[in-house]
């Protein structure tokens, strides 16, 4: 069933001046639209998935934690000075009351009963207070223990790796085919240690952060927000959300969308470029969800637009998107959208096999292995990618074609 299209002006706007500054990657981006407006589900298309929060490198947590219970033992020394100045104000009107020469008895036992609260809740303050700081000063050491531990085991992987790839490009450039040994090998058991050490250290770090966590919790409950914010961790993208990963080896674009409303693929926001996708990415999708949430009240486009044509354009099918964008090249990019909509995914292309048996076969770090899946073709040299594919019993070839010459196989 083909969908509708929809998009702000200001996409339309961008994708017409990409046809004449990158016409290249404006025929890529064009197919990859083509390909989920002609598809039947379009989320299941390789080049679709769901924009996920980064992932938060475990070193970076426990360091924001330990600022949150920082925070938290600053907030809990106010909170005691608060308290001896309120214990200090009770003695001072005691003191004075019994200069008087006849003080009142009654004041006198009110303020003995105050003065005795005020030094009850400024000792146990005192106390939650040294108990919380010896909790801060305990976890500070044990995070930059066990951040030197996920460091190691890290940098000992990427040495590995390192290594792998420095041999490979050496048997490339001597005219020999890389290394590549199925099955076990005596580097085997050394790549199995250096995964598992660093998915204990990885481990060990989240447990430290699990703590933590609790002592900010409980504390909460006790002493209230003010006391320390719970920390919540990256903004979890819009249900609904998805992203399209359009020229992911030439120019690398991202197009934020929804599915919706019914039979429509409605665009939402553009991540032009690598270093757009790195600077503005978590922004762009905070952005394109408030703006989803927006359409699904019927508050996209604004009541207040002049002319609903300067804010929002419609395309009834992928045929009338491509006369509006493609007029000379549309049989050419719906062939090439064809193409798209048949493609995998490295990790849909592994299935059900695990990347601890794909590290035994390729010889590569799990880490690495997920890396590449993670960012896939453009961030893989051509020799992991050979041993990825041989390593699931298959054979990768590399083919170009220029012009309207034959597709030609590069070796």
């Amino acid at each position: 069933m083909a969908q509708r299209l929809r998009m702000s002006a200001e996409l339309g706007d961008w994708l017409a001046e990409l046809c004449t500054s990158a016409p290249p990657s404006a025929a890529e981006v064009g197919a990859a639209i083509t390909a989920i407006l002609d598809a039947a589900d379009p989320a299941s298309l390789a080049l679709v998935s769901e924009p996920a929060a980064d992932r938060v490198d475990p070193r970076e947590e426990v360091d924001y934690l330990y600022q949150s219970l920082l925070e938290a033992a600053r907030a809990d020394r106010q909170q005691v000075a608060v308290l001896a100045t309120t214990r200090a104000g009770a003695e001072r009107l005691l003191a004075e009351l019994n200069s008087d020469p006849q003080p009142d008895p009654a004041m006198q036992a009110w303020l003995r009963h105050a003065l005795e609260r005020a030094e009850r809740n400024e000792r146990a303050a005192a106390k939650r207070s040294r108990r919380l700081q010896a909790e801060v000063d305990r976890f500070r050491a044990a995070k930059e223990s066990a951040k030197a531990m996920y460091t190691a085991a890290e940098a000992s992987l990427r040495v590995h790796d390192a290594i792998e790839a420095a041999e490979s490009e050496s048997s490339i450039s001597a005219g020999r085919a890389p290394r590549y040994r199925p099955g076990r090998s005596p580097q085997d058991g050394e790549l199995t240690d250096l995964n598992r050490g660093l998915e204990a250290a990885e481990a060990h770090l989240q447990a430290i952060a699990t703590e933590a966590y609790q002592t900010l919790r409980t504390l909460t409950e006790k002493t209230g927000p003010q006391a320390g914010q719970m920390p919540t961790g990256p903004a979890q993208p819009v249900a609904g959300l998805l992203e399209l990963h359009a020229d992911p080896l030439g120019r690398d674009v991202r197009l934020l969308l929804a599915l919706e409303p019914a039979g429509t693929v409605t665009l939402l926001a553009v991540l032009d470029g690598e270093d757009a996708i790195a600077a503005h990415r978590p922004q762009a999708i905070r952005l394109a969800g408030d703006l989803l949430t927006d359409v699904r009240a019927g508050d996209w486009p604004p009541d207040d637009a002049e002319d609903p044509a300067d804010t929002e354009v419609t395309f009834a099918d992928s045929a009338t998107f491509l006369a509006r964008f493609f007029p000379t090249q549309a049989s050419a990019i719906a062939a090439r959208a064809a193409e798209l909509a048949g493609a995998r995914s490295a990790a849909g292309l592994r299935g059900s096999t695990s990347l601890a048996d794909l590290a035994r076969q390729t010889d590569m770090s799990e880490q690495r292995l997920r890396e590449i899946e993670d960012g896939g073709l453009r961030t893989v040299q051509v020799h992991e990618a050979v041993a990825y594919v041989r390593g699931l019993g298959g054979r990768l070839t590399l083919t170009a074609e220029l012009g309207e010459s034959a597709p030609v196989q590069l070796t």
